[in-house]
């Protein structure tokens, strides 16, 4: 199956594909080493409408036929997006070793980040070591419940998360 490529410049190529090979993960690969073009950043449009996001769905399943043109664009926004993903991923990583947590399919977009007003209500409810708080609030998405729950199991000092009574 050949496939003309076309930049939005009017640069172009031919890219041939085999029908066992024909999906859209190939044929990103095959731009990349063509044109050096980053693969999260690259955007394949055919027939009006962006080609699916799904790396592994067949040219052949979204109507693209041999001799068909595609037209290609680079998204700087997605290419770094996907770039802070990579750097989210690693950071969730580093966190979940620490804490011998087990890495689940954490929200990225919140991978990192604290409320900092759950920060406030947890340091009112008696919870003092900000700092083991925000860890705990961004191990936890934020949730208040599982947070107060993994501050109770995993700090080793009472004093580090408890207020003292006098």
């Amino acid at each position: 199956m050949q496939i003309s490529v076309v930049t939005l410049t009017g640069i172009g190529t031919k890219v041939l594909m085999s029908r066992l090979k024909s999906t859209i993960l190939a044929l990103k690969a095959a731009i990349a080493d063509h044109w050096q073009i980053p693969i999260p950043g690259q955007m394949l449009v055919h027939r009006g409408r962006l080609l699916s996001e799904v790396g592994t769905a067949n040219l052949f399943d979204l109507g693209v036929k041999s001799g068909d043109t595609i037209i290609i664009f680079f998204s700087h926004r997605r290419h770094h997006v996907s770039v802070n993903e990579q750097q989210t991923r690693q950071q969730e990583k580093k966190i979940c070793s620490a804490h011998k947590v087990e890495a689940t399919t954490a929200d990225t977009a919140q991978i990192d980040r604290f409320d900092p007003g759950k920060v406030q209500l947890l340091y009112e409810m008696g919870f003092r070591s900000i700092d083991l708080v925000r860890h705990a609030l961004t191990v936890n998405r934020n949730n208040i419940e599982q947070t107060i729950h993994w501050l109770t199991k995993h700090a080793t000092i009472p004093s580090e998360h408890v207020a003292r009574s006098k």
